[in-house]
């Protein structure tokens, strides 16, 4: 009777452990640090004081956040980013180089795609202040507001690979001149995620 109730134990041993792997897998992370970029196919810019609007193509912005997890599937942190391109706005007769860095406030909701919590359907928004400069003109302000989709794919234990679709708006003025850029691009990047 004994050496069964043994026997049983043993068997039950790996399970449990099994068990408690899973448990600690789906166990929210407090904190996670994201580095990645945004690739926009096309950009759209709208002079709305000039009645007349301008493309620019293939731009790249580069992006770091944080994100803090307030329950198991809501997050909230801050981003920033930052985007140059020499562009042309007005036509022919004039190139300028402008930058633009943004400081966003992010919110994600996290939905787990495996019994492990390691791979998530993602949604999301963030908004904040974006800064605009031309080289040979003033710089300035505006607010800026975007929506995500996608999946947080999971690569490793606590390194993770986002794929996003996400469409973003912002308004800026400089001077005389007011800007919007809206913009649909795909946003990839790292995750690394840690308890804190």
């Amino acid at each position: 009777m004994i050496a069964r109730i043994l026997l049983i134990a043993i068997l039950l041993l790996p399970i449990k452990a099994t068990a408690q792997e899973i448990a600690d897998n789906q166990q929210f992370k407090k904190l996670t640090a994201r580095l990645g970029f945004l690739y926009v196919p096309v950009g759209l810019i709208k002079y709305s004081n000039f009645d007349r609007s301008a493309e620019i193509y293939d731009n790249l912005s580069y992006r770091v956040s944080a994100e803090y997890y307030l329950s198991d599937i809501f997050s909230i942190g801050p981003g920033f980013e930052y985007y140059a391109k020499h562009v042309d706005p007005y036509g022919s007769y004039t190139n300028e180089n402008i930058s633009m860095y943004s400081i966003y406030l992010d919110f994600r909701i996290n939905h787990g795609l495996t019994d492990s919590g390691g791979s998530y359907l993602v949604f999301g928004a963030g908004s904040g202040v974006s800064n605009l400069s031309e080289e040979k003109s003033e710089s300035g302000a505006g607010f800026s507001l975007y929506g995500i989709v996608g999946l947080d794919i999971v690569l490793h234990k606590s390194l993770g690979l986002d794929l996003l679709y996400r469409y973003q708006t912002s308004r800026i003025s400089i001077e005389e001149k007011e800007f919007q850029f809206e913009r649909s691009a795909i946003q990839a990047g790292l995750n690394y995620r840690f308890k804190f």
